[in-house]
């Protein structure tokens, strides 16, 4: 029924915020990318009901948030999720994080929305398990992965498949390299946003890893309850039901 999105790139100060429009306008707010990138277009719908629920059932877990019309989706929501769902049919709704939190903090945010799973709405949050942007090797886009990067990539997946989050709230002093890997929280946030939202029966499914320019992690990994041995993608769902 729709998407609520937290992403890597907006984290504000409370009161928290969800787009609230009903067209929101893509951002193409990011730096050095190709040109190219400027020209694409994502006109997928909002949702001010489900942006109105969101604000609602934050202030019910003690977090303070508004509906806000006027913002848009920033690149690093609406660009995987021009690749999740291509027909640009699906609502979408983003929240932001709140800035400087804990992890502890993104997970509560994530429990707050955790009943919109239950009315058809995936929670989803876009950062990257590794992501140094000073040790990016933009010389050389096949460079096999950093052994640092691994190994903290490794660790992290490991502590997904096992659902140990206690160790993953620790990841500052318990993940291997992650002074290097993760020198910022922002990209690693969305991944607490998501597992806040975790349910009885949960399992983490890896779909899809990797690294690219030999520091950046790729994994991209599902929180899946219901529906454990259907592989078919968001867009295959919709069509399916839709027949």
């Amino acid at each position: 029924r729709g998407t609520v999105v937290a992403s890597a790139k907006w984290h504000t100060v409370r009161p928290l915020r969800a787009t609230g429009s009903q067209n929101p306008q893509q951002l193409h707010d990011y730096g050095d990318y190709p040109a190219w990138l400027n020209a694409m277009s994502y006109p997928c719908p909002g949702a001010p009901a489900l942006a109105t629920k969101v604000a609602s059932l934050l202030e019910g877990a003690g977090t303070p948030a508004v509906v806000d019309t006027a913002q848009g989706l920033d690149h690093a929501s609406w660009m995987p999720l021009s690749l999740l769902y291509a027909s640009a049919k699906v609502p979408i709704v983003e929240v932001s994080l709140p800035a400087g939190g804990t992890p502890e903090d993104m997970m509560a945010v994530g429990r707050a929305l955790a009943p919109l799973r239950a009315g058809g709405y995936m929670i989803v949050g876009t950062g990257a398990v590794v992501c140094n942007p000073h040790r990016l090797r933009h010389d050389n886009h096949n460079a096999p992965p950093e052994g640092w990067a691994r190994e903290f990539d490794d660790w992290v997946n490991d502590r997904l498949q096992a659902l140990d989050f206690d160790a993953l709230l620790q990841y500052r002093r318990r993940g291997p390299h992650a002074h290097i890997s993760a020198p910022t929280a922002d990209y690693l946030d969305p991944l607490f946003f998501v597992l806040g939202a975790n349910q009885q029966g949960d399992r983490v499914m890896t779909l899809f890893e990797g690294f690219h320019p030999g520091a950046l992690s790729m994994r991209t990994c599902l929180l899946v309850g219901r529906r454990k041995d259907d592989l078919r993608l968001p867009d295959e769902l919709i069509r399916d039901d839709q027949a």
